[in-house]
């Protein structure tokens, strides 16, 4: 019955860009396994980090912690998980064939459990589409890579360092600076162009991708940019939107000036015409029709 219920808040309530948090525990007890989802209370997650670390009797090659949540592909509900593989060592063969399971027995509005490597953008154009951000050029760099997520914990090796995360926060800066003082004028007199749209949605990738290494770096840099982190969380939604306008105005400046050069090419049919007109006129002596 929790399943059951699971699966209808899921599919609901999660989306690319709205996760919630998974702990994956594979023979939880007599052999039975345990999945949980939602946002775990401070006593829950000290619980779950215990169980990745192999405390309190449990196998920590067996536990999975991420986030997760349901992708519409096609009509069809997908489950993806996005591990945490700094905090937690559970396998990926072996975490999508417990879930399976689970899935054939439980979630029969669900089709697939994926497991991901990377985060996934939304199309701003199609909302059905979705696509990596891994790999996704920052404005004024070049690609980035595959990602992985998590918290680098005490004493754990951070697996993003300081400087990259400086480096990126840097480049983020001079992009914003570019979408306020270049694009957003032109977008005001209605002047954005195809480049407009790309830039937005690279700066959109590449947000994304800096809130996922963000976790993976130290503490101090986390607390370092956390102000950051929750304005670039409240801005991402905004950039998507003025990505879709941008291809909307675009769209309408093309349709328009279609329009405007078809009434032009039937103005100068008329024109054309009305100069045939006048020339047989003067050839037919009218005086002696009447």
């Amino acid at each position: 019955m929790y399943y059951k219920t699971l699966q209808q808040l899921l599919i609901e309530k999660t989306s690319v860009e709205q996760t919630t948090d998974y702990f994956f525990c594979e023979d939880y007890a007599l052999d039975k396994h345990l999945f949980i989802a939602g946002m775990p209370t401070a006593g829950h997650k000290k619980v779950f980090k215990g169980a990745a670390k192999g405390e309190d009797g449990f196998d920590k090659s067996k536990v999975s912690i991420g986030s997760c949540f349901v992708l519409n592909e096609d009509g069809k509900n997908i489950l993806c998980l996005y591990p945490n593989i700094t905090l937690s060592k559970g396998k990926k063969k072996t975490v999508l064939t417990t879930l399976r399971k689970i899935q054939r027995s439980s979630w029969k509005q669900i089709k697939e459990v994926r497991w991901l490597m990377s985060p996934l953008v939304v199309d701003a154009q199609d909302e059905s589409k979705v696509e990596s951000a891994a790999g996704a050029s920052e404005p004024g760099t070049t690609g980035t890579g595959t990602t992985e997520t998590g918290t680098a914990g005490a004493g754990e090796t951070p697996k993003v360092s300081k400087e990259d995360v400086i480096s990126k926060a840097k480049e983020l800066k001079r992009g914003i600076k570019k979408l306020v003082k270049d694009v957003m004028p032109r977008y005001k007199k209605r002047e954005t162009t195809e480049n407009d749209a790309a830039f937005v949605k690279a700066l959109r990738k590449a947000g994304h991708l800096f809130l996922a290494q963000l976790p993976l770096t130290d503490a101090k840099t986390r607390e370092q940019f956390s102000s950051q982190k929750k304005t670039l969380e409240s801005g991402l939604p905004q950039w998507k939107e003025l990505e879709s306008r941008i291809h909307s105005q675009k769209d309408k400046v093309a349709s328009n000036a279609a329009l405007k050069k078809s009434l032009l090419e039937v103005v100068e049919k008329m024109k054309a015409s009305r100069s045939e007109i006048k020339t047989i006129l003067k050839r037919v002596n009218l005086k002696t029709l009447s």
